[in-house]
């Protein structure tokens, strides 16, 4: 199964999480010794797990967080004696059918960064973020009102809540803009419920 790269990015962060495990399930690696977090690693590091084959040949997946200081660092541009800059490695990636297939044979790449912080510069960032097949381009921002309503209504319905648009407009009304606070408070209510029922059915 040839993977993707993952460019995922945004002020929500409950999306963005909510946006990786669904990438996760996809390959199968949520409990996996193949899924691999990194977070401010240095290039080298980053670059070694990327071509270190998968555990069994099994799916792999590479969480690559902050991004914006490995991965797209105008200092990383320059290519070393025995270690190509992220710019090199991905452009053959891009570019190199043969290359591709090797590298991205059993594994996916999921690039988690704060696009605010990228040098509008980056050679990388401009040529990686160009249509193409393999790079998967993800935007978790907040929701507008309205859509954030109607996200949180598809959450309760998900999990059997019985409650409607009414209740999720004072939901959102008392719950600041943070979507973390708004499931959670959610999640409260469908324990609250389950409760309810199991006190009803345990009097009959």
């Amino acid at each position: 199964m040839v993977g993707n790269i993952y460019l995922i990015y945004g002020d929500d962060e409950y999306i963005k999480n909510m946006k990786i495990k669904e990438i996760q399930k996809r390959y199968n690696v949520e409990d996996s010794i193949n899924k691999i977090d990194l977070n401010g690693e240095e290039w080298e590091e980053i670059y070694d797990e990327l071509t270190l084959p998968s555990f069994l040949s099994t799916n792999k997946i590479i969480t690559i967080y902050q991004a914006e200081t490995n991965i797209f660092n105008d200092r990383n541009e320059k290519d070393d004696l025995n270690l190509p800059s992220p710019y090199t490695f991905f452009e053959k990636i891009l570019t190199n059918e043969s290359y591709k297939n090797e590298i991205l044979e059993d594994l996916a790449i999921i690039m988690v960064f704060d696009n605010k912080k990228i040098s509008k510069k980056n050679k990388l960032y401009k040529y990686i973020t160009k249509k193409n097949d393999i790079v998967k381009i993800c935007e978790c921002s907040k929701l507008p009102r309205i859509e954030n309503e109607k996200y949180l209504l598809d959450i309760a319905k998900e999990k059997k809540l019985n409650i409607g648009m009414n209740e999720i407009k004072f939901l959102v009304e008392l719950v600041e803009k943070n979507t973390y606070m708004q499931v959670n408070e959610l999640m409260k209510l469908c324990f609250l419920n389950k409760a309810i029922l199991r006190r009803k059915n345990n009097k009959r």
